[in-house]
């Protein structure tokens, strides 16, 4: 049985970040030409990720790894599409698209691999049923 890795939010992973920095929350915002308010409220998750300019920004001023780049400009993106497909698609879609989003290249080509074998079947029964 494959253990998961815990999901960690937005929030918590800049926070970590800054802990790991060991700076302190108004000298990583001067860095970044933000308001502190500002920094606290993101990794209090008082408010939704940052634009990725304003990521970009916050990051440099924390000297994050690439590591904890990527980590972050991934929960960023993540958190984002999964705003804009909520108020785009009917939530059963929504959360099927979403899923889509954190599958490896590999795994989306079994996907597709499946879906069009299926599409195959699907169309195949309907020819024998028209006979």
């Amino acid at each position: 049985m494959d253990a998961q890795a815990p999901k960690i939010s937005f929030a918590e992973c800049l926070l970590l970040t800054r802990r790991r920095s060991g700076l302190r929350q108004k000298t990583v915002a001067q860095r970044s030409g933000l308001d502190p308010s500002y920094l606290a409220s993101l990794e209090n998750a008082r408010r939704p990720p940052p634009s990725p300019e304003v990521l970009a920004r916050i990051l440099d001023g924390l000297d994050a790894s690439p590591e904890d780049r990527r980590a972050l400009e991934q929960l960023a993106l993540s958190h984002h599409l999964k705003a804009q497909l909520s108020r785009r698609a009917p939530p059963e879609l929504a959360e099927v698209l979403f899923a889509v989003t954190t599958l490896s290249a590999e795994q989306l080509k079994a996907t597709r691999a499946f879906l069009r074998h299926l599409t195959s079947v699907r169309s195949t029964l309907e020819q024998e049923a028209t006979m």
